[in-house]
């Protein structure tokens, strides 16, 4: 494993990266390494904006939350090439933190070698716009941890207080909640459980029966809002 200036030491906790097909928790499985924490993208993430990549902004915002010592990749092309990495890496230096690969090392000083000028506009553009989402994404976990809304959609077991800002607890959702998990831990796929809080008679905050894809979002979000406490 390398560190992007080329040292191969990394020491605390560890936020890793990965596009959807990549099997990094595999590789470092193999190499002794825990991560704290996986953030994947889609296939489709490796030609969007840095800014655009949801998995990559959340694991930058992890960094800080957790004051993890490193992020790591199986591979910088991961991030899109030398020029996306060096934009990266000088976020990641931002919170105290490190890049890492599993594969290589590329050294500061060259990533600048055989790239286009207009590569390199385009790659350095994009990197304030990454430091503005990484700083809105942690915004809202600081109003998360405040128990405050961070958007027009509400996190299941809460309604809006009289304020118009606050979260207050819906007790008959957040036993609900509390049964999703239970049955995850149980090892049930996102569909079996949708089925289960069907046949117990627990429908949604509409009334309408369950969908795999409702309950793996809410179940999400809750993990989400666990990391960042």
């Amino acid at each position: 494993m390398k560190r992007a200036s080329g040292e191969p030491a990394l020491e605390g906790p560890i936020v890793g990266y990965a596009l959807a097909e990549e099997r990094l928790e595999k590789l470092c499985r193999a190499q002794g390494i825990g991560l704290s924490c996986l953030f994947k993208d889609d296939q489709s993430a490796l030609t969007a904006p840095l800014s655009e990549r949801p998995g990559l902004v959340a694991a930058l915002k992890e960094l800080a939350l957790l004051g993890a010592s490193g992020l790591l990749v199986s591979s910088f092309a991961q991030l899109g090439g030398r020029l996306a990495w060096a934009a990266v890496a000088e976020v990641v230096e931002r919170q105290g933190a490190a890049l890492f690969s599993l594969r290589e090392r590329v050294p500061a000083d060259e990533a600048s070698l055989d790239a286009t000028l207009g590569d390199a506009k385009a790659a350095f553009a994009d990197h304030p716009r990454l430091v503005r989402a990484v700083e809105i994404r942690a915004g809202q976990g600081r109003r998360s941890r405040a128990g405050k809304r961070i958007s027009r959609h509400l996190p299941y077991g809460y309604r809006l207080g009289e304020d118009g800002d606050s979260l207050v607890e819906v007790p008959e959702e957040l036993s609900v909640l509390e049964r999703m998990k239970a049955l995850r831990a149980r090892g049930l796929s996102y569909q079996r459980v949708a089925a289960t809080l069907d046949a117990e008679g627990l429908p949604t905050r509409k009334g309408k029966p369950w969908a795999s894809s409702s309950v793996r979002q809410i179940l999400r979000r809750e993990a989400e809002k666990e990391r960042g406490r």
